[in-house]
């Protein structure tokens, strides 16, 4: 049986390759102190696959992180820009929005071949001084220090690691899925406390080296905040 330190690996199936844009990892926001009902996004233009030509964005809006997970929950929104040269900045306006409200947004970009998959998702609250009071934690841990698995003779590469949070005990956990690379600690902040109670997990992430595949490991136990 294969020892864990923190994670035990379960085998995920890969993802077919295809051609689409790539990923945007860069997508940002803002808020407008003067107007608690807007807020700025803006990103990278990403490149299209060879041979295809750019052609839309999707942005979609959640009181969740937006992720491939929960794309098809979140709000899309109108008006997105057309799309530019790649690696020119993109800028987009956020209205209608309700003050005092943290929100999440994610983008996914289409060309002629495909789409991407979605993009990283940040956070911003609107402005209001009567905004929600917050909570936050610290959580640290333990990585594995070996991912030999004598039973099957694969060697595994861990690469990071995705912190998982729900608002209900044993998920799901949708409300943010954040990849925070390889640490051993991370600090989740700005969380509203209006009396809702957290749960996160930790999988870690890497690669099989014998089978060229990547992985993700089951969850690891839950702690609450």
């Amino acid at each position: 049986m294969k020892k864990c330190i923190l994670l035990c690996l379960v085998v995920l199936t890969p993802i077919a390759a295809y051609a689409a844009p790539s990923r945007t990892a860069d997508l940002a926001l803002s808020s407008d102190p003067s107007d608690g009902t807007q807020l700025h996004a803006t990103w990278t233009t990403p490149s299209p696959a060879s041979g295809c030509s750019l052609v839309s964005y999707d942005v979609r809006i959640s009181s969740r992180s937006v992720g491939n997970r929960t794309w098809s929950r979140a709000t899309q929104i109108s008006g997105e820009p057309s799309v530019g040269t790649p690696g020119t900045t993109v800028n987009m306006v956020l209205t209608g929005l309700t003050k005092g409200t943290r929100y999440y947004i994610g983008l996914e970009s289409t060309d002629t071949c495909g789409t991407s998959s979605v993009s990283n998702s940040p956070y911003q609250m609107t402005s209001n001084q009567d905004a929600p009071s917050l909570k936050s934690a610290a959580i640290v841990w333990s990585m594995p220090t070996d991912w030999y698995n004598p039973a099957v003779n694969f060697n595994y590469r861990l690469d990071g690691v995705n912190v998982y949070v729900g608002t209900s005990p044993g998920g799901p956990y949708d409300y943010a899925v954040i990849d925070i690379g390889y640490t051993t600690w991370y600090a989740l902040s700005d969380y509203p406390d209006d009396g809702t109670m957290y749960y996160v997990v930790l999988t870690g992430y890497g690669y099989n080296l014998d089978t060229n595949q990547e992985y993700e490991s089951a969850y690891s136990n839950e702690i609450s905040f």
